[in-house]
């Protein structure tokens, strides 16, 4: 829960201290990004591009970004763009490396 200059709860869900709002489906687009990701199952191995991860793990950009830069998301640089193989990040989230 978010707080505000009281110490009182706002009633909204931020990611981390500095008021950052987690990624939720905005559209059509978002919603069937969730689904092609969902659908890929652990067989599957997709590259997802950075708000698909925001919209997988219900963060906000800064946060992926930051998460990335310490290695704790393994990603890999396409050029000037940042891919995720899901793979790769459920992996790190069942050895606790992400939360």
């Amino acid at each position: 829960m978010g707080r505000d200059s009281a110490g009182r709860g706002t009633g909204r869900m931020t990611d981390g201290a500095r008021g950052e709002s987690p990624a939720v489906p905005r559209n059509e687009e978002d919603l069937e990004r969730i689904t092609r990701i969902c659908a890929a199952g652990a067989d599957g191995d997709i590259w997802m591009d950075t708000r698909s991860v925001e919209l997988y793990l219900g963060i906000s950009r800064r946060t992926l970004y930051r998460l990335v830069k310490n290695g704790a998301i393994p990603a890999s640089r396409v050029g000037r763009r940042i891919r995720v193989s899901k793979r790769a990040l459920d992996a790190a989230i069942a050895a606790g490396l992400v939360w």
